[in-house]
């Protein structure tokens, strides 16, 4: 699984074409293959991604960079995003243009993917939420 850290702005795509949407602006994660791991918070802490009370400040969130969908928000720590990506990506590439495409592509799925992300958010990774983020490509 490759893995690499990334700055993008978000939101992106058709996320940030949204009436509501705020401006773009820079964070910092990890990318999962077509997932984005990152901090709730912007690198400059103007902007929260989530309504306040969904996420705070220390939460990680997973976006599909593609279509610029909130995955999961309200993860604890980075481990648990990077778990529940790859976990994720296990189950189907998750390469679609739109978030009705993958929602279609993934339908069989739901049960499975449910469990996950509760155990990312609330339990311990199938045993696995003990350690550090796996050696990540461009980590200085």
């Amino acid at each position: 699984m490759s893995r690499s850290v990334l700055t993008m702005n978000l939101p992106c795509a058709a996320d940030a074409e949204r009436y509501d949407s705020s401006e773009p602006t820079a964070f910092t994660g990890f990318k999962v293959g077509p997932f984005f791991c990152h901090h709730a918070v912007s690198d400059d802490e103007s902007t929260l991604m989530g309504e306040y009370g969904e996420v705070d400040f220390g939460d990680w969130n997973i976006t599909h960079i593609g279509t610029g969908f909130a995955v999961q928000k309200a993860l604890p720590t980075p481990f648990r995003a990077v778990w529940l990506a790859e976990r994720l990506l296990e189950l189907h590439p998750m390469d679609g243009n739109s978030v009705d495409a993958i929602r279609e592509a993934v339908a069989g799925f739901r049960g499975e993917i449910d469990v996950l992300r509760f155990d990312a958010k609330n339990g311990d990774c199938q045993g696995s939420c003990t350690g550090v983020v796996p050696p990540l490509m461009g980590a200085a």
